[in-house]
This record gives C-alpha cells, sequence and structure tokens, in this order.
C-alpha cells in the first residue's frame, strides 16, 4: 500500500518545489541583492527546480526507465553551491577558479558519464554499473563532507555574518540528515522497492523546506529591502575591517561620535523618516566616511540599528506616557515608514508587538 502511494507523494512534492523554486528565482531577479553567497543561496534552489523538473519529466513520460531520474549526478551539485556560499560569507577569502573546478569536478564528472551513458547505448552496460555503484554513494559522502564543513565553521566561529551562519549552517544540517537517512535506506534494502522511492522522497522533502524557507527570506527581502540582514552585516563588516587600517585618530573619532549623538539625539534626528547617511553627514559636516567608521568602530553597530534603536525607545517611552495613543501612528511618529515596519523593529528590540507591550504597561499600572 505504502510503495503505491510513495510515488504519488514524490510527484506533488517535486511539483511543489519546482514552483516555488520559480517564485524564489523571480523574487531574486527583483531584489537584485549584489552579495555573493545571496546569488549562490540562488543558484541553489535553482537547482532544486532543474532536478525537480528532470525528476517530473522522467516520472510522467519515462516511468518505464527509472535509471534516467537516478542516473543523473544533481544530489552531487548541492554540497558544492553550500560550500561556494559558505566560503563567501568568510570574512577574509575570495573565491578563484581552482575553488569552482576542483569542488564541482565530481558533479562534472558524473553528468558527463551520464550524458555518455544517454547518447552512446554500446557503452550502456559498463556506464550503468559505474553509476549505479558508485554514485549512490558519491552523493553521501559529498552530503557528509560538506555538512560537516558548515558545522566546522559554526564551532570555529570563522562565519562573521549572523544571518548567514543561521541560514548556511542549517543547510549543511541538513545535508547531513539526508545523508544519514540515505545510508540507513541504503544498508537496509539496497534492492527493494521502497529503495528506489524512500531516498527520492526523502532528499525531495528536505528540498521542500529549503525552497520555502529561501522562499520567506526573499520574500522579506522584497517586502523590506531596507531590512536586509546580509547587506547591513557585510557592510559593517567590510567597513570594520578596512577603517581598523585607517589610523584615524580615536580622539577625533570620538569628537565626531559626539557630535553625532547631539545632532541624532539631543536634536531628535532619529524621528525624521528620511533620515539616512547623507542627510546625517550634511548636519554635522562629518564626511559618510568618517561617520561609517563612528558607527563601526565606536557603537559597534550599523548606522540602521543605531537609529532603529532609538526609535523604538522612543516608542516604548511614549507607550508608557500615553495609554491611548494610536500604535500605527504612533510608529510613524518615531520615523517608520510602515506599520510593518515599526512592528517587527519593536518585536526584535522588545521580544514583544507595541500591543503586548502596552497591555503589559496597562496590567502593572493597574
Amino acid at each position: 500500500m505504502m510503495e503505491s502511494v510513495l510515488p504519488y507523494i514524490i510527484r506533488w512534492c517535486l511539483l511543489a518545489n519546482v514552483v516555488a523554486g520559480l517564485i524564489v528565482i523571480y523574487i531574486a531577479s527583483r531584489v537584485r541583492n549584489s552579495i555573493l553567497h545571496e546569488k549562490f543561496l540562488t543558484g541553489g534552489v535553482g537547482l532544486i527546480v532543474i532536478h525537480c523538473l528532470h525528476a517530473l519529466l522522467v516520472a510522467a513520460f519515462f516511468y518505464d526507465r527509472p535509471y534516467l531520474d537516478w542516473g543523473a549526478p544533481y544530489g552531487l551539485g548541492y554540497g558544492p553551491l553550500l560550500y561556494f556560499a559558505l566560503r563567501s560569507s568568510l570574512a577574509d577569502h575570495r573565491l578563484v577558479a581552482r575553488d569552482y573546478i576542483l569542488h564541482a569536478a565530481p558533479f562534472i564528472i558524473y553528468y558527463i558519464l551520464y550524458i555518455v551513458w544517454l547518447c552512446f547505448p554500446s557503452s550502456g552496460d559498463l556506464m550503468y554499473l559505474i553509476i549505479r555503484n558508485s554514485l549512490f554513494k558519491a552523493i553521501i559522502l559529498s552530503f557528509f563532507c560538506y555538512g560537516l564543513y558548515a558545522f566546522y565553521l559554526y564551532r570555529s566561529g570563522s562565519l562573521k555574518l549572523k544571518h548567514s551562519l543561521n541560514l548556511l549552517t542549517s543547510a549543511g544540517l541538513v545535508l547531513l540528515i539526508v545523508g544519514f537517512l540515505m545510508i540507513s535506506v541504503d544498508s537496509s534494502s539496497p534492492r527493494s522497492h521502497a529503495s528506489f522511492y524512500i531516498p527520492r522522497l526523502m532528499m525531495y522533502g528536505m528540498m521542500t523546506i529549503v525552497v520555502f524557507v529561501v522562499l520567506d527570506h526573499k520574500v522579506r527581502l522584497l517586502s523590506h529591502p531596507e531590512a536586509d540582514p546580509y547587506q547591513q552585516e557585510q557592510v559593517a563588516a567590510l567597513e570594520t575591517r578596512s577603517y581598523a587600517k585607517s589610523g584615524v585618530p580615536a580622539q577625533t573619532l570620538a569628537l565626531y561620535e559626539e557630535r553625532v549623538m547631539q545632532a541624532v539625539e539631543g536634536e531628535r534626528l532619529f524621528l525624521d523618516p528620511a533620515l539616512n547617511l547623507e542627510r546625517l553627514s550634511e548636519v554635522t559636516k562629518i564626511s559618510r566616511h568618517h561617520l561609517s567608521q563612528i558607527f563601526s568602530l565606536n557603537m559597534g553597530k550599523s548606522f540602521t540599528d543605531y537609529i532603529n534603536q532609538l526609535r523604538i525607545e522612543h516608542a516604548c517611552k511614549e507607550l508608557r506616557l500615553r495609554n491611548d495613543v494610536s500604535i500605527e501612528q504612533l510608529g510613524y511618529e518615531c520615523g517608520f515608514n510602515s506599520k510593518v515596519s515599526f512592528y517587527r523593529n519593536f518585536k526584535l528590540y522588545t521580544g514583544s508587538t507595541p500591543s503586548q507591550y502596552l497591555a503589559d504597561v496597562n496590567a502593572s499600572e493597574s
């Protein structure tokens, strides 16, 4: 019974992956993010779409030739893409051609063997034996190696971008889980009907989780590009490394910091929804270059984080003083351009929504 249902579950899973993956690619084209590991993230989803489309076509038109599905080495592409994304997230590493060639080689070699197998029937038996006996094991090995590498970077603290750390190490965990599950199936029932469908259901199910997590991430970037965690964290990291070598006297930066705080906090510029580094530079007569140094070196936070924190602190103060205030209107008064942005940042800094915060204030006063 279960074995007859598995193919249908897999097809629906494949279809969901293709549709959601295409949406991710479309959104990525709209966001136009220049961060390198963001591009590898989109590339990984693109590989999932191609993989799932291939499997759907085989299931629909070549169901009597299942080797067209399991013989395709797409599984060898996910680990290298994760590696490229991880390496591009490191503080002091630049990917070179040798990196791409070395890590993509297994996928390329097996794909060439796959094409030879399909195009030259005379080589069929030999290619079948090579692919049948080694591809599954090569995919498992790839998943383990790249998954463990992700956790090595996690434990060593080499990844400097917090959001990258969360998303990319989660992808490494997915590879490890699938690797373990594939080993259990390979060792328990290597020649059963289930040995064909169960590994694919596990892989495609994990793909579904990954695609929808990335979809959620891309939707957030499209809806609120100013809150791009990748962009903010990488810019702050790059500025810190660059400006630490600039030799600007610490005393000068301290004086500049006082001037910034006087303008932003003393004159309440943080309430201006149009406030940006350019505007702050005009008001304080400090170059944007030096302003970036102040935030990255002296304050240890980005300009956006500094301003949003002040706005949320002001909102909390107003909620304590004005119990009848309209929360949506308060968000605009505090300098936010939308209700969504206000709620998101309020939850980020306080751990609760404005409504919950106001309810707690009223409860403590009663």
